[in-house]
């Protein structure tokens, strides 16, 4: 009797050492399909990209931005105007500012 129940948890534990196999073999497969499936759909991304697709002719215009004028003037020319004006009027305030500070500082001596 002893020896059956020797033997039947001998089997249990070979029946469930090969359960576990099984399933890390498993595992090891489903991953290494998912990591061939990405290197598939990488390797067709960038070779869709580097391709030609027969568009041997394909040429492409460069276009300017600096194009778009408004009042004869570009972008970059209203950035620097409207810098300029916003610094003279920080520093007309400042100038105000301190200007009448002084001011006071001696009305009320």
């Amino acid at each position: 009797m002893i020896n059956t129940v020797e033997q039947s948890v001998e089997n249990m534990a070979s029946d469930a050492g090969n359960m576990i196999t099984r399933g890390i073999d498993s595992t090891k497969n489903t991953m290494s399909d998912m990591s061939n499936g990405l290197k598939n759909a990488e390797n067709n991304m960038i070779a869709g990209m580097t391709s030609n697709n027969g568009t041997n002719n394909y040429t492409a215009t460069r276009t300017n931005a600096d194009t778009n004028t408004w009042l004869g003037m570009n972008a970059t020319a209203w950035t620097w105007l409207i810098m300029g004006i916003v610094t003279i009027a920080i520093v007309s305030l400042v100038w105000f500012y301190a200007k009448q500070d002084s001011t006071s500082a001696h009305t009320n001596e």
